[in-house]
């Protein structure tokens, strides 16, 4: 499974940072493109790191290119959404005779269902297949999501219909206002909740009339909770319901992204000039999340890996040292906290000290 995210820098000179469409929100700050391959149940197996403005599509064709090379493998499906495994995606796999799964925007489906290829009927609950040149597609509604967009599009209108109740109210009251930017401030509100497709607004005799467009509600309704996957994989080698829970999966690619962000190891903001110290730095964040899941396998009901964390830190290292010089000075693990020792033992790690201590070097001033 892959997919991409971006962090961003505070300052300028990073050698790998530039601007480019910015997933953090962070207007006018410069940023690196991170790519994470995982496998299906969401570990890391690879990340890169690209140049700021570097597109999805030319990420995931440099990491397909090299896949093999680097690992060895010879039959592989990648997973990706429908922004990152596109035509020039499809064909990029092809060369090196992977296969793939993805979904299909929404106008792709209503150009499906216009060519007849797809009914609407076969949307629902249960998961249908629908073959067309060797390219499987899978079709299922899911009502939850159904009603969550329902109820997101009525609530984007009762706040438009509101809005132009109450320019109507200042208008009414202010004889003197000019209704045109009153129409404007609710048109430039319908655009930015992306509806103006669905309500007419114009002015009237009392203000601003808003008129439901119910063809259009209609139609946008319609495919409401519906999505369809795409994949060229052979139905003989993977059913239709595991292809739908490999694309489910993709998620947690996504979580891996919120953890190394905004969660315990904060990849960002990223503060290194050169590229291989800014590769490091990722790679380093990677790693740390591979740990963090496996000590978020043994999680106690309530515990967070920040718990785990303070607990291992009560495990202690002794140094013992004597007065009697015939008596050799001794480094011993004091014995860990039951929930310490708990931790290590589900984890297969055995302690052992060091035959010495280390001991802190003297550096020269400037070092």
């Amino acid at each position: 499974m892959y997919d991409v995210t971006s962090s961003y820098f505070e300052g300028l000179e990073n050698e790998l940072a530039n601007f480019g469409y910015n997933r953090d929100k962070k207007a006018g700050k410069k940023q690196i493109v991170i790519g994470m391959l995982t496998d299906k149940d969401g570990h890391p197996i690879a990340c890169e790191v690209f140049k700021g403005n570097t597109s999805d599509i030319t990420t995931f064709a440099t990491l397909v290119k090299d896949f093999g090379k680097r690992f060895g493998v010879e039959k592989v499906t990648l997973v990706g959404d429908k922004g990152m495994i596109k035509t020039y995606g499809i064909n990029e796999l092809h060369k090196e005779g992977f296969t793939y799964i993805t979904s299909i925007t929404k106008a792709q489906i209503k150009t499906l269902l216009q060519n007849n290829i797809i009914q609407l009927g076969l949307f629902d609950e249960d998961l249908h297949e629908v073959n067309i040149d060797s390219v499987r597609y899978i079709l299922r509604k899911n009502p939850v999501r159904a009603s969550q967009i329902s109820a997101n599009r009525n609530s984007k209108i009762d706040k438009l219909l509101k809005l132009a109740e109450k320019e109507s109210k200042y208008l009414n009251m202010h004889l003197k206002a000019s209704s045109g930017k009153a129409l404007n401030r609710v048109l430039a509100y319908a655009n930015k909740l992306r509806i103006s497709n669905l309500v007419e607004l114009k002015i009237s005799n009392t203000g601003i009339e808003a008129i439901l467009n119910e063809d259009n509600i209609k139609e946008a309704a319609m495919l409401d909770g519906c999505y369809v996957l795409k994949t060229d994989i052979l139905a003989e080698d993977l059913d239709l319901n595991k292809i739908h829970e490999r694309y489910k999966d993709l998620a947690k690619v996504e979580m891996g992204f919120r953890t190394i962000k905004t969660g315990l190891l904060e990849v960002r903001p990223i503060w290194l000039r050169k590229e291989k110290r800014t590769i490091g730095h990722v790679f380093v964040c990677m790693l740390a999340y591979m740990v963090s899941r496996k000590l978020a396998e043994n999680k106690m009901p309530g515990e967070t890996i920040t718990d785990i964390i303070a607990e291992l830190n009560r495990v202690h290292l002794l140094n013992i040292v004597t007065q009697d010089e015939s008596v050799e000075q001794l480094t011993i693990i004091a014995q860990p906290p039951v929930r310490a020792a708990q931790i290590l033992a589900n984890l297969n790690i055995k302690l052992q000290p060091p035959k010495k201590l280390p001991t802190k070097a003297k550096t020269k001033r400037g070092d």
